[in-house]
């Protein structure tokens, strides 16, 4: 039997499925820890049928009974669960900090919190402050002299400039940019390919474009 620690992918959804692909690919011989499953809720359908996966779901994570020694992986971006999953485990079980082997950062000028996903091929320079269950999507740079905020999700591609401060649950869609000194409120959402060149101060609408503005989600709609 393994003396590993156990580590459950929260969510079985596409963003699990993925940490499943990259945590696999981690060689056996450097990790104190296995993958044990997936932990998700669902009626019905399986999130997993149909899918190629080596793991199961093996529980729901809200009353799963967990060892002391286990370890959890967020395997959603969405801020909103992503906090009520914490609030729901936090002193049940440890999230674990998965930074991909790729990730170009220097830990002794980043500091990053509980439960943080950086994925493949991102860039993190010097003197960053990354908060708690912070997903940050493949090929994302993030300059000097930044903080991010507990919760926040940022897609694949996203350019963060050096001094800009980005608050709690924060949502920024693939290949936005954010040019220097700016900041983004608690709560805010830009869309794919936006460039925020102002901050942003008002979490209420999506901000979108270039430059990125508050749009109506009904004319993002139209668009398509």
């Amino acid at each position: 039997m393994s003396n590993k620690r156990r580590l459950f992918i929260i969510g079985a959804g596409s963003f699990g499925r993925v940490l499943e692909n990259w945590l696999g690919l981690i060689d056996a011989s450097l990790r104190d820890w296995e993958l044990a499953g997936f932990l998700h809720h669902y009626e019905g359908k399986s999130p997993l049928d149909g899918f190629p996966t080596d793991l199961s779901i093996i529980g729901d994570w809200s009353d799963f009974n967990f060892r002391d020694s286990d370890l959890c992986v967020m395997g959603t971006s969405d801020s909103i669960w992503k906090q009520h999953v914490y609030e729901h485990l936090k002193g049940k079980v440890r999230f674990f900090t998965f930074i991909d082997p790729t990730v170009g950062l220097n830990p002794r000028f980043v500091d990053i919190g509980e439960g943080t996903v950086i994925c493949r091929n991102c860039v993190i320079a010097c003197n960053v402050q990354i908060g708690r269950l912070v997903t940050i999507c493949m090929g994302s740079q993030i300059g000097h002299d930044v903080g991010i905020g507990n919760y926040t999700s940022l897609m694949g591609s996203v350019d963060i400039s050096g001094h800009v401060k980005v608050g709690e649950s924060v949502f920024l869609g693939s290949k936005v940019a954010v040019i220097p000194h700016k900041s983004i409120c608690t709560g805010a959402k830009v869309g794919a390919g936006s460039i925020v060149v102002r901050s942003i101060k008002d979490n209420k609408k999506t901000y979108f474009g270039n430059p990125a503005r508050p749009i109506d989600l009904r004319e993002i709609a139209r668009m398509r």
